[in-house]
């Protein structure tokens, strides 16, 4: 959905668009080794979303 903003905190849709901003300027290889290197790492979506720490 591009609702996010009504289902979530302010600060996971920020960490959400970090996300998408950094995987749409990977290549695709790139984009799906982060993803699954970074969710090896946490436990969780909360965790996940922690460690998109980037902007």
């Amino acid at each position: 959905t591009r609702k996010e903003e009504l289902l979530m905190e302010p600060e996971e849709v920020r960490r959400m668009y970090i996300l998408r901003k950094v995987l749409s300027d990977m290549n695709p290889v790139e984009a799906m080794e982060l993803l699954i290197n970074r969710m090896a790492r946490t436990k969780s979506n909360a965790d996940f979303l922690a460690s998109m720490n980037l902007g």
